[in-house]
C-alpha cells in the first residue's frame, strides 16, 4: 500500500512486536491531548505534523517507525505536562498524572527504542 506525498513515495510501516507496542504507547499519550480537551482532535494532528515537520496526512501512527513513535511520545508527554502545570497554576481540575519524561532517562528510552 503506497501513498504519494509531494514527490516522495511513503509506505505504511508494517507492524512488528516492538513497533506495535510503541505505536500503542504513542497513541495513548497523543490521544490524551485531545481526549482531555487541550486541543480538538484535528488541531492535535496539525500540532503533531508541525512538530514532526511532516505533512498533516502523514501524522498518523500507521506511517511511523520506532524513532518517530518515540518522538511522538516525548512531544506528547511534554505538552501534557505543560498543560497539567497550567491546570495546577490556575486551580483547574487535574485531568491526568504527571508523566515522567522518558528522554531524561536513557535506559528507559533504550528499552522502548534502540538509540543510535
Amino acid at each position: 500500500m503506497r501513498k504519494k506525498i509531494s514527490n516522495l513515495q511513503t509506505q505504511i510501516v508494517p507492524l512488528k512486536g516492538k513497533l506495535h507496542a510503541l505505536r500503542h504507547q504513542a497513541h495513548f499519550f497523543f490521544d490524551q491531548i485531545w481526549m482531555n480537551n487541550y486541543l480538538e482532535r484535528n488541531e492535535a494532528y496539525r500540532w503533531l505534523a508541525d512538530w514532526l515537520e511532516i505533512p498533516e496526512p502523514d501524522a498518523h501512527m500507521r506511517f511511523m517507525n520506532e524513532k518517530t513513535c518515540a518522538k511522538v511520545i516525548e512531544a506528547s508527554i511534554c505538552l501534557l505536562n505543560d498543560m497539567r502545570r497550567l491546570d495546577l497554576d490556575f486551580g483547574a481540575e487535574i485531568k491526568h498524572p504527571h508523566y515522567e519524561l522518558i528522554k531524561n532517562d536513557i535506559r528507559k528510552l533504550q528499552k522502548i527504542v534502540r538509540v543510535t
